[in-house]
């Protein structure tokens, strides 16, 4: 019986947190620790910070062939072009892996996980995950 373990089970997670601030000019910041957040924000004491909580399914190599699948596109046939698009993967492997968030809307109601509001996170929060996510799953195309 082997003891090193090969297959990941369905139940197997990894956590993502963000902690993000903004300044008086609406320009947002984040970073996945405090300490990196404190290191690129000036006068962050001045600011008040956010911490959010991401939980993600980790894939397996079934998951890996199914988000392959979705990710090439041919384009010109004829040509034989293949169509990459990086911020397509990114958005892929997040709602395909995302099983939980702690996410709240400004009410302070839970804002519910689809594509719509994957879709709808500034760019610099859902590059900061999408880094991490490629950090947990072993790079942009596992």
């Amino acid at each position: 019986m082997s003891k090193v373990k090969i297959f990941v089970q369905p139940e197997e997670e990894f956590e993502v947190n963000v902690f993000v601030c903004a300044s008086e000019d609406g320009a947002l910041f984040c970073d996945i620790s405090l300490e990196g957040l404190q290191k690129i924000v000036q006068d962050i004491e001045k600011m008040e910070v956010e911490e959010f909580h991401l939980t993600f399914k980790k894939p397996s190599f079934g998951d890996a062939i199914e988000l392959h699948k979705s990710i090439f596109s041919l384009s010109g046939e004829s040509e034989g072009q293949i169509d990459f698009n990086p911020i397509a993967i990114r958005f892929k492997k997040f709602k395909t892996l995302i099983k939980t968030w702690d996410i709240k809307d400004e009410e302070g109601n839970p804002v519910l996980i689809s594509d719509k509001t994957i879709k709808s996170l500034s760019p610099t929060i859902a590059g900061v995950i999408g880094l991490r996510i490629d950090l947990e799953t072993g790079g942009l195309l596992s």
